[in-house]
């Protein structure tokens, strides 16, 4: 399934969706560094909020999918020690490891035979978030570090979260919005990201 069509699809995540995080104006040297620390930490929480949408329905995180997710931060740590000259490469490598990740949560999520509609609106909802900060900070990669800052600012207003506590706050908020379901809602309150 494509990433367009799934958010489509996702309802209920939105409002989630809309919700903008915002970062300091990018101009260069420090600024760069912390978006990359930041675009670091938020990767890094993309496994625990991966298990968390996974525990909603009793399937644990697959191999393939934590391997996808540290792929895509070692290659974004590589890029950002790499000189100029050598980042074409490494951008190409993300964006394929960026498509390998959101092609295997699709995948998963194919997988999963949840006949709960309350349940499936919401694991919509929270991976279409997931996938939305992942799109938005591979995104800005290019821009950051070969110097083209024009609409780096737009771009990041794109982002649902700023930084990996606004992350964990919108994800935890998309979670647990209720969706009129208790059963559903009860779940969802016990999986908060800590």
């Amino acid at each position: 399934m494509k990433r367009r069509t799934f958010l489509q699809l996702s309802g209920g995540g939105a409002a989630a969706l809309a919700i903008g995080g915002t970062l300091p104006e990018l101009g260069c040297g420090a600024t760069a560094k912390k978006w990359f620390d930041e675009a670091l930490a938020i990767l890094n929480l993309v496994i625990p909020a991966a298990s968390t949408i996974l525990s909603l329905v009793g399937m644990p995180l697959p191999a393939v999918l934590l391997a996808a997710v540290q792929a895509l931060i070692d290659l974004i740590q590589k890029y950002e020690a790499a000189p100029i000259d050598q980042q074409l490469p490494i951008i190409q490598q993300i964006d394929q490891a960026a498509k390998f990740l959101q092609a295997n949560i699709s995948e998963i999520l194919g997988a999963l035979q949840v006949k709960n509609g309350f349940l499936v609106n919401k694991i919509k909802a929270l991976v279409g978030f997931v996938l939305s900060e992942i799109d938005v900070l591979i995104g800005l990669l290019p821009n950051l570090k070969l110097g083209t800052m024009k609409g780096v600012s737009k771009q990041i207003a794109k982002a649902p979260a700023g930084n990996a506590k606004e992350f964990k706050a919108l994800f935890n908020k998309t979670l647990l919005t209720t969706t009129g379901d208790e059963t559903t809602d009860a779940l969802c309150a016990s999986k908060v990201l800590k």
